[in-house]
């Protein structure tokens, strides 16, 4: 599983190595660190999708939103903390 965090309008790898993909279908948990309110996690996911293509030249798309979704509220809206999606090429 590849992990990112969005942090400050950037992604970034937790320990900073970007991860190279080679698999057909790739799993992908998102740290949602901004505040990205719970009805634009179809772009969250899109947005975290495209750098990873532009990282690894691939053409992967996302193919469905995870099991796992943390929300919390903040400044009164519902925001997301964590999510996973998967994405395939």
């Amino acid at each position: 599983m590849v992990e990112l965090i969005y942090e400050n309008g950037k992604f970034n790898f937790p320990n900073g190595e970007q991860i190279k993909l080679t698999t057909p279908t790739v799993d992908v948990s998102l740290v949602i660190k901004d505040i990205i309110p719970l009805q634009q996690k179809l772009e969250i996911c899109q947005k975290a999708c495209d750098y990873l293509n532009a990282l690894n030249n691939t053409d992967y798309t996302t193919f469905g939103i995870g099991d796992r979704l943390k929300t919390g509220v903040e400044q009164e809206v519902s925001v997301i903390r964590e999510m996973t999606f998967r994405m395939q090429d």
